[in-house]
């Protein structure tokens, strides 16, 4: 359960997080994610890794921007059961936890806030404790370094929003056909809820369409969707070396283009 809780220098003025005991990472609340949300800023370093995507925002009649990470419902490719992370680059998303910047009840104003419930959070801080709070109730340099990172976070994540919703307005979201095959002997199945740019729809644009795409950083965000599509050859892999039993003894997989043994008909252009 996630329960946020804003931050107080009052309430919480002896309060801080523990580390991971030995030999433990710091990610087992991501284990079950099967994406993460991005942010412009994060495509140059998510593009490496992550066939990246768009899913649309629950309620609402708007896309997010995401890597995906997993094929499978429930768990997480880049995961270790030990916490730690199996790629050189974490999404912000995950690295920012357990802290968000919400928005303050009838105002425009936000507020950092931390998940009371994610295993770390301890009322008396001890001496091997992270603080959030100087005993004369200012905030800790760590603190303000985490709300530093939400504050330009939440920036990005506008202007993030901003681009795709222009993107869908031109009509380039189209849903991603992703068809898998868990075995020879199986039928294959859709993997649904996930967005691409629609190539040929951006190659028909007009000259005006793609200059105004190109000024906003909305071009950008399409080719580098569109050049990161090959990354889902990975995790097909890491799917069966999880399958097979091997992932463990294989953290790196997926990291590269597939290789030529991999079967990518389900990249559907």
């Amino acid at each position: 359960m996630i329960r946020y809780t804003p931050l107080d220098a009052t309430l919480h003025r002896n309060a801080g997080l523990q580390a991971p005991p030995p030999g433990q990472g710091p990610f087992r609340h991501a284990a079950a994610a099967t994406a993460s949300r991005l942010v412009v800023s994060e495509l140059d370093q998510a593009l490496a890794y992550y066939p990246l995507g768009f899913r649309e925002v629950p309620g609402d009649s708007r896309f997010d921007l995401i890597a995906i990470l997993s094929l499978e419902p429930g768990v997480n490719y880049f995961v270790s059961p030990e916490g730690k992370w199996r790629a050189p680059y974490v999404p912000g998303w995950f690295r920012g936890h357990p802290f968000r910047l919400l928005p303050k009840e009838g105002s425009d104003q936000h507020m950092l806030c931390v998940d009371m419930d994610n295993g770390g959070y301890v009322a008396e801080a001890g001496v091997q404790d992270q603080r959030f709070f100087e005993p004369d109730g200012s905030a800790t340099p760590q603190l303000q370094a985490i709300l530093k990172f939400w504050t330009a976070y939440e920036g990005d994540y506008h202007k993030t929003l901003s681009q795709v919703r222009q993107l869908d307005q031109h009509g380039l979201i189209v849903p991603w056909q992703i068809q898998l095959q868990d075995g020879e002997q199986q039928p294959t199945r859709n993997l649904e809820g996930f967005f691409r740019i629609d190539s040929r729809k951006l190659d028909a644009c007009s000259g005006d369409a793609l200059q105004e795409l190109q000024v906003s950083g909305a071009l950008r965000l399409a080719h580098a969707q569109l050049l990161s599509m090959p990354r889902m050859g990975g995790l097909v892999e890491m799917m069966r070396l999880r399958q097979s039993g091997l992932a463990a003894t294989a953290p790196t997989a997926g990291f590269g283009l597939g290789g030529d043994t991999l079967d990518l008909s389900f990249l559907r252009s």
